[in-house]
């Protein structure tokens, strides 16, 4: 009779929250012991009094497609947990994350391949239980960071935005060290991708030092130093500069808003860049499985027909097929193709060098 209160008094608990419920009644139905089901119910329970969890996202497109496609989602199958998103740049969220880190505001979210790193070596992430990401299942282990830190959840080819009615679409890297081009090309302080793909184009590795170097030969080309990425977009679309190394999603939604832009993939080369799922360290594990559950809904197969069909991404899921009428989108391919073609560089080695890096790019590009 004791055991039979105590599973009574354990199923009540859960009489709002039917999955779990259900898990439960399945352990109980097998013939588990009260006490293998007690234990696992407490787990249940710590990550079903979590009331909030918040979220970093990337703003625009990102923040449109995870709230209509993860929030609302996981509402349904969480009801007493609400998602909050902190919307914001990768480069103001993460400086706030750290100072926090003792008593975490966020929770999780999503960061590109220099924050993951960055994170990893501030100790910032935790890896997630597979059990807590089943979605993320379908990745292909040709995407995962070096040292698992991070889920890849999209992926953003690095190529050339220029504008269709100034200039010829580019067919290499090195086009954009054009003597024509001067005072043309606009490049972004807070990405080296142009750097990678520079040392790429003449054949010393992906070695940024070296980009940097190869830059400083033709820095007249550099007509402006742009921040954030619309502002880049706007430049060129006006003519005030006719080409900017850039992301092919970014690129086709400022398109197809009506600016005069256009998407290049160099013959040399794509670069590979990807956005994240990371989980924070220091939240309690109840916190930390639901922002898990959370942010692998990114990696279901609606959402990332989404990140396809309103954001022009590329999918890292593998079982997810570009749909056909958007095979001829500048950028987007199916994952198999994009771990086959696309160019990779050693984010950590890179990553460490950032300071050293951005004082060789002061003393010789903008010096």
């Amino acid at each position: 009779m004791k055991d039979k209160a105590e599973l009574t008094y354990i199923l009540k608990r859960f009489q709002h929250d039917i999955r779990r419920r259900t898990v439960l009644k399945s352990l109980i139905g097998a013939g588990a012991s009260i006490g293998s089901i007690s234990t696992f119910a407490e787990a249940l329970a710590q990550a079903s009094n979590v009331d909030v969890i918040r979220v970093f996202s990337q703003p625009a497109a990102f923040q449109e497609i995870v709230e209509e496609f993860s929030t609302a989602p996981f509402k349904l199958e969480y009801p007493n947990t609400s998602v909050e998103l902190e919307v914001g740049s990768n480069s103001t969220v993460y400086p706030k994350m750290v100072a926090f880190r003792s008593n975490p505001q966020i929770m999780g979210g999503m960061f590109n391949d220099i924050w993951t790193e960055r994170g990893r070596v501030d100790k910032l992430w935790i890896k997630p239980k597979p059990e807590w990401t089943p979605n993320s299942a379908k990745v292909a282990s040709e995407f995962r960071p070096a040292g698992g830190f991070g889920i890849p959840f999209l992926i953003m080819p690095f190529g050339i935005m220029y504008n269709p009615e100034k200039v010829e679409k580019p067919t290499s890297w090195l086009d954009l060290f054009k003597p024509e081009y001067k005072g043309r090309v606009a490049l972004q302080a807070g990405f080296f991708g142009a750097y990678v793909m520079a040392a790429h184009a003449t054949g010393r590795g992906t070695d940024a030092e070296a980009g940097i170097k190869e830059w400083a030969k033709h820095k007249d080309n550099i007509g402006v130093w742009s921040e954030p990425t619309a502002e880049t977009s706007e430049l060129v679309s006006k003519g005030e500069v006719w080409l900017a190394p850039s992301w092919s999603p970014t690129v086709e939604d400022f398109r197809r808003r009506g600016k005069t832009v256009a998407y290049a993939a160099p013959n040399d080369g794509v670069l590979f860049t990807a956005q994240f799922i990371q989980i924070v360290e220091g939240i309690s594990e109840g916190a930390a499985e639901l922002t898990a559950r959370y942010c692998d809904t990114w990696n279901s197969k609606e959402c990332q027909e989404a990140w396809v069909r309103k954001g022009y991404f590329t999918p890292t899921n593998t079982d997810v097929a570009v749909p056909d009428d958007m095979k001829d989108v500048p950028g987007i391919m199916s994952p198999a193709d994009a771990a086959k073609t696309l160019v990779k560089y050693d984010v950590a080695a890179l990553a460490a060098k950032i300071p050293q890096l951005v004082n060789l790019i002061n003393r010789t590009l903008k010096a």
